[in-house]
């Protein structure tokens, strides 16, 4: 562009309201301690230790590394406020807009405060310090610390860095050091960030000579979203889609029926979020998870039933900006030209889900099982699906032909009864076929309805119930509430007849 003869003017930034703008990017605590631990990643450091000090107010956190450190030059590069996303970068580099040590940052604190080295060198040190911006209205980084900050940055061995947070006014502003209540909500932010990390980069970890991170000293447990360890998890051939001269990477995972695992196994499977929301696809860029299930506005909702589909999806840092990558890392968006296959590759994951699902929930015969060896049973009359008790099973059929039925054998029935109610199968049918679901009663004919409503009204006379508080109760049931001038003249119907 030639800009010869052009008039202009140099328009700066207000240093005191950018810097303010800046920190409502939209992190969240956990989210910007991964932001910090990106640049450690890159610098290769293969030990990570995040620091969480208690001291109310006066609270800070710190991240150390032993990567390769950086020069004065470098650190203060590192400081500057944005770099340009289209140059050319490393293919390890997890960073983009050059905003997230900054912007990750002033988020969570008013003060940040780098050190670092490389081998051989000196200890070089910059501070961003937010209040003091505000009162010189300039841009200026200031090259001392705080005592605290030289704590954490004695640690750095041969190489490595250290971003300490201090003045932290949005996590720690109004709590008091001796405060059990506020120790306790500090702690449960560390517990956030600990489950955090370990999902986000439980790759990293997972390598046979895996980076070690640890939180206040201890190690943290990498989170493997796709069970890839159990033998019951189904893992399909992966599909390879070309964009731009790359390479996406596309693996499909069908966990195992929670009936598959232990207790603590279903767990820590559910993640974070719990099962329901960690389901869909899971973005990854340089084996750093982006985004922990979602369906991508590809026209699907997250339902009970596709909980067991977990996709994969591994993309190079060349691809950012078709993606939108985000500041923060969190969001992306699928390009129009992946919407197809990606679309396919779901709906076809989500088939077998539905199918282990399905094939978990049921309660109806199979070709190999004995025709009444099931205590439920699905019926479908005029489109609706409805559910009963099989009275041919061996132990209802007993207890229905016993006048008097031994209450062990009815003990027994009921919890058989409790044990086996086809919840997944229920769940499955309501949210495949919303429309199909029988009301109570809906198939039932009226004259059984009305015995009901005469066994159960005599049912609560019985308990010591009296005649208007069991009226009152069968107009508050279901179906009765439909039947109001019946149950208003079930007295009288059974007082004609001599019932009591």
């Amino acid at each position: 562009m030639n800009t010869a003869g052009d008039t202009y003017d140099i328009v700066e930034p207000y240093a005191p309201a950018m810097i303010e703008s800046l920190r409502a990017v939209g992190y969240d605590l956990s989210t910007a301690v991964a932001d910090l631990v990106d640049n450690s990643l890159t610098a290769g450091a293969t030990e990570i230790d995040v620091v969480f000090f208690w001291n109310g107010e006066a609270s800070s956190i710190a991240v150390i590394d032993n990567g390769s450190g950086m020069s004065e030059e470098a650190l203060i590069e590192a400081m500057r406020i944005g770099a340009d996303p289209t140059l050319p970068r490393e293919r390890n580099d997890l960073g983009r807009f050059g905003l997230g040590l900054k912007t990750a940052s002033f988020s969570q604190c008013r003060r940040v405060i780098v050190s670092t080295r490389t081998e051989g060198s000196n200890l070089w040190t910059r501070c961003w310090d937010l209040d003091y911006v505000r009162a010189t209205c300039q841009w200026r980084v200031l090259h001392k610390g705080s005592p605290k900050a030289a704590e954490y940055s004695a640690r750095i061995g041969k190489s490595g860095t250290s971003v300490v947070w201090e003045n932290l006014d949005g996590l720690v502003s109004g709590t008091v050091a001796e405060s059990a209540f506020d120790r306790d909500v500090f702690n449960d932010r560390i517990e956030a960030v600990e489950k955090h990390l370990a999902m986000v980069f439980h790759r990293f970890m997972e390598r046979s000579r895996g980076v070690l991170f640890r939180i206040n000293g201890n190690p943290v447990k990498p989170w493997d979203p796709f069970l890839t360890s159990h033998p019951a998890t189904q893992h399909p051939e992966p599909d390879i889609l070309a964009m731009k001269s790359e390479t996406v990477v596309v693996d499909a995972y069908i966990l195992p029926h929670h009936s598959k695992l232990s207790p603590q196994e279903y767990a820590d499977a559910g993640g974070p979020h719990g099962w329901v929301a960690h389901q869909g696809f899971y973005i990854y860029r340089n084996s750093r998870l982006l985004v922990p299930g979602d369906w991508l506005g590809l026209g699907v909702k997250k339902e009970e039933h596709y909980k067991l589909a977990r996709i994969r999806i591994d993309l190079p840092n060349t691809l950012d900006a078709l993606w939108g990558i985000d500041i923060k890392k969190s969001t992306a968006r699928v390009p129009v030209e992946l919407k197809e296959p990606l679309a396919r590759i779901g709906k076809a994951t989500r088939e077998k889900a539905v199918d282990i699902y399905r094939h978990r929930g049921s309660v109806l015969g199979r070709a190999h099982a004995e025709e009444n060896s099931f205590v439920w049973q699905q019926k479908v009359s005029h489109g609706k699906i409805f559910y009963r008790i099989n009275r041919q099973h061996p132990l209802i059929r007993r207890i229905l032909s016993d006048d008097r039925p031994d209450p062990s054998a009815l003990k027994a029935s009921l919890r058989l009864i409790e044990e086996s109610v086809p919840v997944p199968l229920i769940i499955l049918n309501k949210s495949q076929k919303p429309e199909s679901e029988a009301v109570p009663f809906e198939q039932a004919e009226s004259g059984e309805v009305y015995e009901l409503a005469v066994q159960l009204y005599q049912a609560l006379i019985h308990t010591g119930v009296s005649r208007a508080e069991a009226i009152e109760r069968l107009y508050r049931m279901e179906p009765f509430n439909r039947l109001s001038e019946f149950i208003a003249n079930l007295p009288a119907i059974l007082d004609k007849k001599g019932i009591r």
